[in-house]
């Protein structure tokens, strides 16, 4: 079922920098691209991520022109995704270390005040899934 009511402005922004200014293959300095955003759903509520992208400007460098983005927003969310990782791993505990079921994670994440469908709830285990598996080496 597609959201009735539009989603709620971001209740706090945060801008993430990469945390190096030179390039790691060549040195030159790398120049600030673009700008990225990203608004993410966390247990303290919706967050905009403000993304400071650089390149690497040296035509002769193995890294030229490649996006380099702040280390940091890894630690927020994994890639393309729209909650944060504390989301996710109450998921992961819930489904895996608790065995309930994804009614009861539902459940549970919407008594935390996260506004989630089912179906997501879905989605989302689905994911850490992938993601654990390829971190056992499975």
């Amino acid at each position: 079922m597609a959201r009735r009511a539009a989603r709620p402005s971001a209740q706090r922004e945060v801008r993430l920098t990469p945390r190096y200014k030179e390039c790691v293959s060549c040195g030159e300095r790398l120049w600030v691209a673009y700008h990225a955003q990203r608004t993410l759903m966390t247990f303290r509520g919706l967050v905009r991520l403000r993304l400071v992208v650089r390149r690497c400007r040296n035509r002769e460098c193995e890294l030229y022109h490649l996006p380099y983005r702040a280390e940091e927003e890894g630690a927020w969310a994994l890639p393309h995704g729209e909650f944060g990782l504390d989301i996710i791993t109450v998921v992961g505990q819930l489904r895996y270390g608790e065995h309930r079921s994804i009614p009861e994670i539902h459940q549970r994440l919407e008594s935390r005040g996260v506004n989630i469908a089912q179906r997501t709830v879905t989605e989302r285990h689905g994911t850490l899934r992938r993601v654990g598996s390829a971190a056992s080496g499975r």
